[in-house]
């Protein structure tokens, strides 16, 4: 009696070469996240801060661009859980993301950026009335930094035409509030957008200098 080896299916790649595996073509298809960076359909698809994450930071203003104006109400009272993606400047956008998330030794020997740079943003119900020095302001909610244990860097939320692209708007988280320090806190803004069909926000880190607003991080946020 004849003994045939039992033949593998085999479907191709996305490059169309024979893999050997019988996978059907969605498996070697790409991200998703980049995919919708591509072409603006995301196919239904509900994305979390994995995707952003893996993302090609190629694709960052892209997507960013894509996604929509984030509603205030949506905000207060939650905490989002983040994630720092991509450092801008290289070696300057490190030393100032050190300042705030590390330390500046960190810098240095790269540890900083080897370990887990996650945080939380924690939000109130409503905003809060600060005093400090006599003077009194308003806070939204305030950072939870893993790296430094500790919360820090206050900040009021507001919808307002984007930084650099004034045609549409974006959330602003402002740390220009009297608890922060005058210095090197209070020039920091983040602006945010919410990706489609899902409780994920892309945002980006600028410094304020005069005029200027210095880009030099990208980071995600969802929804605990």
């Amino acid at each position: 009696m004849s003994m045939e080896k039992k033949k593998v299916p085999i479907n191709p790649g996305k490059d169309g070469k024979e893999d050997g595996r019988d996978f059907s073509p969605d498996f070697y298809s790409g991200l998703a996240i980049d995919e919708f960076a591509r072409t603006g359909n995301r196919h239904d698809k509900t994305f979390h801060i994995w995707d952003l994450a893996a993302a090609n930071p190629k694709n960052l203003e892209k997507i960013f661009n894509l996604s929509e104006e984030p509603a205030l109400k949506a905000f207060r009272d939650k905490i989002f859980n983040g994630m720092n993606f991509h450092i801008n400047l290289w070696g300057l956008g490190k030393l100032v993301f050190a300042l705030y998330v590390g330390r500046l030794r960190d810098v240095f020997t790269n540890r900083l950026f080897s370990q887990h740079l996650a945080f939380q943003k924690r939000l109130l119900k409503k905003d809060k009335i600060v005093k400090r020095k006599g003077k009194e302001g308003e806070v939204s909610g305030i950072n939870y930094w893993c790296r430094r244990d500790e919360s820090y860097l206050p900040f009021k939320i507001y919808i307002s035409p984007g930084i650099k692209n004034g045609t549409m708007n974006s959330l602003k988280i402002d740390y220009n509030v009297i608890l922060n320090k005058r210095i090197i806190q209070r020039p920091l803004i983040d602006e945010m957008r919410k990706i489609p069909g899902s409780e994920l926000y892309l945002g980006k880190m600028y410094f304020r200098l005069g005029p200027w607003s210095i880009f030099f991080l990208w980071f995600g946020m969802e929804v605990i």
